[in-house]
């Protein structure tokens, strides 16, 4: 297995800076690090010289900036910059400390600076646009050509991290030998505290036209519509045109109009400048850091497409396939070798790929087949005689589920037009739940509607006889009988919900390709999957869960514009049995929407915590046995006011017996990509593997060669695991992980996330859509699959 990230080929040098504590001496409109980070972003722009805010430690305000870096030239910048605010602003250093970023405390610094670094070099490139903050290399080529509408750019992602696994030679020996790409002659082992770039390319898709150009009627912008900036590659949202015009002064530009600001700042040429009329209309855009909409030039603007913009075959197409990235990944370190990447001393990066210190395959030898579906039939006298499986189609074909209802009362109701095709598909679904010892019988007539009728709808789910699930044939976006205005699907589950019955949605699409008798089963998998779910019902288990963690608890935030934010959380036993679910509607949040306040935290955590006591109390004594190890998933990364409340919360539980807490974070957008050589080439890895990133990192492997959603060339993107807090090994850490990403049990489906966050994230999801009620105290039922 092999990383695509170049590790440098000596350790760290010392790396010089200077850390000056700050004060502001007048009155601040807003929160002071706010304002000193506006400020540090201007000065880096001014001087081209990487300075950052470090305001972590003991809550001052401070920044930090190569010893290089005098501070008379600072300061002078400094008062230069505050002298043009419209309100004056007098900020004074109290005193200066030399500092090694090598420093455990300031590694977040210090990956910052190679970022910056690395960016630098790249500015020199003719060929490149550089956006910092989201750590991308834009080529200016345009790779290819998609009609007269749209241009495929290519860009690099890039990710620095900290090597401080020792690696161990007879473990990469053993790892590479097993995955047949060396005779084991390559024994290289290292030291810690090496530099590792971590690289991937990717494909944006933007309009060949800039705004100003776009027709209105034959490409409408929708709200929130991703756009990009032109002469930087910076993204940013569509918020609508504006009422002023781009040569109009504005006063947030200090008296300037949109034309003069971009052609001083080098976006336009005269001659570019001279061509566009001053009455032409603005338009607003909003930047993921600012809540407020701003003003910016349609003509340095394009519209970007998502995938689902784009015909299959035109996305497919242009898929950067993982050899062809490893190739363009060594150029670019051949090239950043030959300018000089410095670090308080000038660095090389090895040429030849990362190879893994320590490689796990989670998914061999006792857990091979670690699904379990039950008993096997006419086998309950044995104990050895349950049905473990390695995939759960294997468990769906042998016709088992580990729980499941005798019968199921349906309701159907349906579009009157779609009756016939309706018919049969519902006979067909009872052969297949017959085969299960599952009896889907009718809890009253089927009831016809009018999807263009929102009081046909209504009507038609007033009076339902009693039933366990609703079956609802609804259209969707363009399909026969859509209006965007009712929504039946959307309509539908609100309605049931409110009535607490759970449903089941047929689209038209799903009618038409399950009338081919060898697509049906592939619908019904998953349909009698999701029904089994949603009744309370858990169709496999873990069947050995590594570690000694008794319950797993996942939290997550969910935000949609300014419809709120949501905080969602659940409970699993070890076995990947859910046990309670909670969410807690936070208004409108914390900018970005990344923080749950600690009042909320703590209530969500007290009440799937005692969840979780009442599902193990005895029935004998009616007291739960004591909570020994408790493990924390954050989708994301774990805030510094969450760990307090959560910190606060343990000390309660220890004393009522527990013993391990484990922290974990699951990041899922991380560049990190691997391959695998079968001799000729690079090609995607299979899924199940698991390898130390850093000391407290872990890469896990949910998906593989064969899991590919997006495309047969696409990379597998894996999750990163980070310790945060516990002394639970790594490596079990992560395949605790991995096993609860199969515990997905409304679809035979592979899902890339562990249920823990994956769960949480559709709860929010759902919640914010309005088909859930904005706060959830409890639940057992997976309302939100």
């Amino acid at each position: 297995m092999y990383e695509l990230s170049f590790v440098t080929t000596r350790s760290l040098p010392p790396v010089p800076a200077v850390r000056t504590r700050l004060q502001f001496r007048s009155d601040l409109v807003g929160d002071p690090i706010a304002q000193l980070r506006r400020l540090v972003w201007q000065l880096k722009d001014r001087l081209g010289v990487w300075i950052a805010v470090d305001a972590e430690r003991d809550r001052d305000l401070a920044i930090v900036y190569p010893d290089r870096l005098a501070w008379a030239t600072l300061s002078a910048m400094i008062e230069t910059i505050l002298a043009r605010y419209t309100t004056p602003i007098v900020l004074e250093a109290i005193d200066s400390t030399a500092i090694d970023l090598r420093a455990p405390h300031y590694r977040r610094l210090l990956i910052q600076h190679c970022n910056h670094e690395l960016c630098r070099l790249f500015h020199t490139a003719p060929s490149s646009l550089i956006d910092e903050v989201r750590q991308r290399i834009y080529s200016t080529k345009n790779i290819y050509q998609i009609g007269d509408e749209a241009e495929v750019r290519r860009y690099l992602k890039f990710d620095f991290v900290i090597d401080d696994v020792v690696a161990d030679a007879a473990v990469i020996d053993h790892a590479v030998i097993g995955d047949g790409m060396t005779d084991g002659s390559d024994r290289r082992t290292h030291a810690a505290d090496r530099l590792v770039l971590c690289l991937d390319y990717a494909n944006e898709y933007r309009s060949l036209q800039t705004l100003d150009q776009l027709d209105p009627q034959r490409q409408p912008l929708k709200p929130k519509q991703r756009l990009t900036q032109i002469y930087n590659g910076k993204g940013c949202d569509w918020v609508g045109w504006a009422s002023v015009s781009v040569g109009e002064p504005l006063q947030k530009l200090g008296g300037v109009s949109l034309l003069d600001y971009h052609h001083r700042r080098g976006h336009l040429s005269d001659d570019e400048r001279s061509a566009i009329n001053p009455s032409d209309r603005a338009v607003l855009v909003r930047y993921v850091i600012q809540s407020d909409p701003v003003h910016h030039l349609p003509h340095l603007l394009k519209r970007l497409y998502e995938r689902r913009d784009l015909r299959a075959k035109d996305f497919d197409r242009y898929i950067v396939p993982i050899n062809q990235k490893i190739q363009l990944a060594m150029q670019s370190v051949n090239w950043l070798n030959r300018q000089g990447f410095c670090l308080g001393d000038r660095l090389e990066f090895d040429t030849t790929l990362r190879q893994p210190a320590t490689l796990v395959a989670f998914n061999t030898d006792q857990r091979r087949q670690n699904l379990d579906f039950g008993i096997i039939p006419g086998q309950h006298n044995r104990r050895d005689r349950r049905l473990c499986v390695a995939e759960v189609w294997h468990g769906w074909s042998k016709r088992q589920l580990l729980e499941r209802p005798d019968r199921v009362r349906t309701q159907v109701i349906y579009p009157a037009e779609w009756e016939t095709k309706m018919r049969k598909y519902m006979n067909g679904l009872r052969s297949i739940f017959r085969e299960f010892g599952i009896s889907l019988d009718r809890a009253g007539d089927f009831r016809a509607y009018d999807p263009l009728d929102r009081a046909s709808l209504h009507a038609t789910c007033d009076h339902l006889p009693d039933c366990d699930l609703v079956f609802a044939f609804v259209p969707t976006r363009n399909e026969p009988g859509f209006d965007i205005n009712i929504n039946p699907y959307n309509t539908l589950k609100q309605l049931l919900f409110d009535r607490q019955i759970p449903s089941q949605m047929v689209t038209y699409s799903t009618l038409n390709k399950s009338e081919h008798s060898k697509k049906f089963e592939n619908f019904a998998q998953n349909v009698v999957l999701g029904i089994v779910a949603k009744l309370g019902y858990i169709p496999w288990q873990i069947h050995d869960m590594p570690g000694t963690a008794q319950a797993f608890i996942g939290l997550d935030i969910g935000r949609v514009g300014d419809r709120g934010t949501v905080a969602a959380g659940c409970v699993v036993n070890a076995r990947g049995k859910l046990v309670s679910w909670a969410s807690r509607c936070l208004g409108g949040g914390s900018p970005g929407g990344e923080t749950i306040g600690n009042a909320d935290l703590r209530s969500m955590l007290e009440d799937l915590i005692v969840a979780f006591h009442q599902s193990t109390t005895s029935a004998t004594s009616g007291t739960p046995p004591p909570l020994r190890h408790l493990v924390i998933h954050r989708d994301g990364t774990f805030k510094n006011h969450e760990l307090e409340t959560i910190r606060a919360i343990e000390q309660e539980l220890r004393a009522d017996g527990l013993d391990r807490l484990d922290l974990v974070e699951i990041v899922k957008d991380t560049v990190i990509r691997a391959a695998t050589w079968n001799g000729q080439r690079y090609i995607n890895p299979d899924r199940g593997f698991g390898w130390q990133h850093t000391a407290n990192e872990a890469i896990v492997l949910t998906t593989g060669d064969k899991q590919s959603k997006v495309a047969t060339n696409a990379s597998p993107q894996p999750l990163l695991i980070r310790r945060r807090s516990g002394d639970t090994d790594l490596m079990t850490i992560a395949e605790q992980v991995y096993w609860l990403s199969e515990m997905q049990v409304g679809s035979s489906q592979v899902v890339r996330l562990p249920m823990t966050t994956y769960f949480p994230d559709r709860i929010a999801e759902v919640t914010l859509k309005g088909l859930l009620p904005p706060e959830v105290r409890h639940a057992s039922r997976p309302w939100f699959l």
